[in-house]
């Protein structure tokens, strides 16, 4: 059951069962809208700020992210010696589908930095709560926080949001911006673990990852992500065949936007709604149009590549998976 390639991912309206081969590669573009995604996403850049309480030791004043460029895509493209995709342009991949963001108007958001409730290697994620105005409106919301020598990596991991746009809210949860912030001399970290972090990179401690980018001192980055839940894959006992064909057609999605990707462990494929609730993502997915209660996180490892979709999955994917489901003790 590992291997997309062969699998046959099920069309959710008509019952029909479609191969991952024959998948269409572009389909309509949604219209992405509701007054809360409104309001947090738009079709400009450098008009958002965030005013984040909680990150700053012995001070009133809010540490203020402004929205930052992504960076560029600054890696490898993935190949192989087979003939690339008939999309491709020049070796490289084409440009992504996008949906039509509504415009939205310049505004600041008032957060308060919560718990550490994950960390990975662009930075740790922290629960965040929603002052003002706007509070009402939004929808629950976490904050990755990368210090100055992961910032580089997350703007990186940003950019791949931005590139996955149309999967966003089916397959990864939704970004709403990437924000950077520079903290002035003589002003200290009211966080604890980020602290100590800094500290044993200072020191040059060998269990913390050396970066290959430039590290700007006191440069911080900040991406504002959906909520998910902290429910991840069962053991194979516990899963059930829909929970299979899911975790593939995420897969195979994130193939036909030309990006693999090579971090796919349980603990980063997450739930976007409980499983004691009956509540029910509505978004499809933008090629297989499934509905699943699944999201893929942690997007750092991600390239893009010019293969063919067949090719890519089986070439590139099918190892992954297994080794997932072995994990899982299947």
């Amino acid at each position: 059951m590992g291997n997309p390639s062969n699998d046959c991912e099920r069309v959710e309206d008509s019952g029909d069962s479609k191969c991952s081969s024959s998948i269409k590669p572009y389909p309509p573009v949604p219209r992405i809208g509701s007054e809360s995604f409104d309001l947090l996403v738009g079709n400009h850049e450098g008009q958002m700020a965030i005013r984040l309480s909680g990150l700053l030791k012995d001070t009133e004043s809010p540490a203020v992210f402004n929205q930052a460029r992504r960076a560029r895509y600054n890696r490898e493209i993935m190949t192989s010696v087979e003939v690339p995709d008939e999309r491709t342009i020049n070796g490289n991949p084409p440009p992504n589908p996008r949906p039509n963001l509504p415009q939205c108007a310049n505004h600041v958001l008032d957060m308060t930095l919560g718990p550490i409730i994950g960390e990975g290697g662009t930075g740790f994620v922290h629960d965040v709560t929603v002052g003002g105005e706007h509070a009402q409106h939004l929808p629950a919301l976490v904050a990755k926080i990368a210090l100055p020598r992961q910032r580089a990596a997350l703007s990186q991991e940003a950019w791949f949001y931005n590139d996955m746009l149309i999967a966003q809210g089916s397959v990864i949860p939704f970004c709403y911006g990437y924000f950077e912030f520079t903290l002035q001399p003589g002003v200290e970290l009211g966080v604890a673990a980020h602290k100590q972090c800094e500290e044993a990179v200072q020191k040059g401690d060998p269990g913390y990852r050396r970066t290959r980018e430039p590290v700007i001192p006191q440069r911080f980055g900040l991406l504002l992500l959906e909520k998910l839940t902290v429910e991840h894959l069962p053991t194979w006992e516990d899963m059930t065949d829909r929970w299979v064909d899911d975790i593939n057609g995420l897969i195979v999605e994130f193939s036909n936007l030309f990006v693999h990707y090579g971090d796919l462990r349980k603990e980063n494929i997450v739930r976007v709604v409980p499983s004691d609730k009956p509540e029910v993502p509505r978004r499809r997915m933008p090629t297989t149009r499934r509905i699943s209660p699944w999201r893929i996180v942690d997007l750092e490892h991600c390239v893009k590549h010019n293969m063919r979709l067949k090719s890519h999955l089986r070439c590139r994917q099918t190892e992954n998976l297994d080794g997932l489901w072995v994990s899982l003790g299947a």
